[in-house]
């Protein structure tokens, strides 16, 4: 199940005039300017709207996990946003029998075929601050999460005919894209994220986890293209159970990394069937271009679903001379920042790598019981054997082109956990080892999911034969590492640039 909890909410929503010529007109013209490929469309059913909303005490827990999946101390949302549909000729209709009344008649009703009306498409440009935001993720959590998406789509109408083609869907990122139009701008301070190395559902305590604090974060992105994100004073920790003999509750933290400043630039370009441009989102056939002015069901998959996506990543890291406190995190230890500026740091030692391959393992290859859930569907929503084959987001990776830097940094050795609870305590004393750098950047170009399925024998199993049908690799395509100003302590003493 899925909880939504408010401990207030206030929200101001201006719906425009339909009958007034001159705001259609600058709702359009606002759809344009937030979405350039619409320029010419025909539209109708164009339906402007002002949003401007602030949301206190708000959680949505899922599940029977004790702390929120999503949680902020206030978090406003403030915008416009305009609703339209693609203008095009009368849709192709079907009989749907309604039962109603007492005796329970059937009675008949024309409705339009599924796939033969354009959609409802948001253009949007709104803004999302949020205070104290706090989130976590595990895949204890992906059963719940499946279920209750399975769930909404009991929402959606089946198609009139049953006896039709099923016609398929197009998974929820590729309906992202089609649907929601425009950008998203968000905020949040301070920030923390947690993900689970556990497949419990509940994540709380000492549950091994990373946790992720920032003082601020900030997003930019239009859906399904681009993405660019800062974040300020940065703290990478892993949480879990203390060793014996401290307290069963005791939790530790082992700190992984300290970024003072971090941004990220994230572009995405989609391939779709035929070469078609991943912005031509209008689908159906204009006004007076159906055959016999009737629209046929569109087969939207087939021309807008997407086959594979080139992504490019760029991160940047390094000094920023901030003092602040850090934020909570999902449950359990409250750990702090420091209170003086600390050069970036990474810690790389033996408690360090043990978690990394915890989780690593988890997120790569979580338990049967997990993955099969979403897989063999629920009584209200039993899969159709008629479905086309899924797929998931990270199968489509095709090209990654990747570049990270960081400027005056550091990597200590040796390092053991930090008490008390500190993700990031003063510079250490006793590092076995201090590696100082006052550059570094690696850029890597990689090819993803490339068929490397392998002969099997006559006597495999289906099973075997399906899995190795699907066993894909990785090639790398181009590798550079480049460091200026390195120095080297052992020790405790901290190594100083040009030593």
């Amino acid at each position: 199940c899925m909880r939504v909890e408010l401990d207030g909410a206030t929200a101001l929503i201006v719906v425009g005039d339909k009958k007034d010529g001159g705001a259609i007109e600058r709702a359009v013209a606002f759809i344009v300017a937030v979405d350039p490929t619409t320029t010419g469309v025909p539209l109708t059913a164009v339906l402007p709207l002002a949003v401007d909303a602030t949301l206190t005490g708000a959680r949505c827990f899922f599940g029977g996990c004790p702390v929120p999946l999503a949680s902020a101390r206030v978090l406003g949302i403030a915008g416009p946003v305009v609703v339209a549909r693609q203008r095009c000729d009368p849709p192709a209709l079907g009989a749907r029998t309604i039962p109603l009344g007492a005796s329970r008649v059937a009675t008949g009703v024309l409705v339009s075929r599924k796939g033969a009306r354009p959609l409802v498409k948001a253009y949007v440009d709104v803004g999302m601050d949020g205070e104290s935001v706090d989130a976590l993720f595990g895949t204890g959590l992906d059963p719940t999460i499946a279920l209750v998406a399975g769930a909404g789509k009991r929402l959606s109408p089946s198609d009139p005919d049953p006896a039709a083609p099923k016609v398929a869907t197009l998974p929820w990122w590729d309906t992202l894209r089609m649907n929601v139009r425009g950008r998203v701008r968000l905020s949040a301070a301070p920030f923390a994220f947690d993900l689970a190395a556990s497949p419990s559902p509940s994540i709380c305590g000492a549950t091994p986890r990373m946790r992720v604090t920032a003082t601020a974060l900030s997003v930019d992105t239009g859906p399904g293209k681009f993405m660019d994100a800062s974040l300020d004073r940065v703290a990478v920790a892993a949480l879990g159970p203390a060793p014996p003999p401290g307290p069963p509750a005791a939790v530790e933290v082992t700190k992984l990394a300290h970024l003072p400043t971090m941004t990220a630039r994230v572009r995405i370009d989609w391939r779709l069937p035929g070469g078609r441009s991943p912005d031509d989102h209008h689908v159906w056939p204009v006004a007076g271009a159906a055959p016999g002015g009737v629209v046929a069901p569109v087969d939207v998959v087939g021309v807008y679903e997407s086959e594979a996506m080139d992504v490019s990543l760029e991160v940047d890291a390094g000094a920023l001379e901030v003092v602040g406190e850090g934020g909570e995190g999902g449950g359990g230890a409250t750990p702090s920042l420091p209170s003086s500026p600390l050069p970036p740091t990474i810690w790389f030692g033996s408690p360090q790598i043990t978690f990394w391959k915890l989780l690593a393992d988890e997120l790569k290859s979580p338990p049967p019981w997990l993955r099969l859930v979403p897989k063999r569907g629920t009584w209200f929503a039993p899969l159709d054997p008629r479905r086309p084959p899924s797929t998931s987001l990270p199968r489509l990776l095709r090209l990654m082109d990747m570049s990270v830097g960081m400027t005056s940094f550091v990597v200590e050795h040796g390092v053991p956990a930090a008490p008390g609870g500190s993700l990031v305590p003063a510079p250490a004393v006793g590092a076995a080892c201090t590696l100082a750098i006052d550059a570094a950047r690696y850029r890597g170009r990689m090819r993803l999911n490339v068929p490397a399925a392998r002969d099997l024998p006559a006597t495999a199993s289906s099973i075997a034969r399906k899995r190795e049908s699907s066993r894909t690799d990785s090639v790398t395509l181009e590798t550079a590492v480049l460091a200026t100003g390195l120095a080297l302590a052992a020790g405790g003493r901290r190594a100083a640039a040009g030593e």
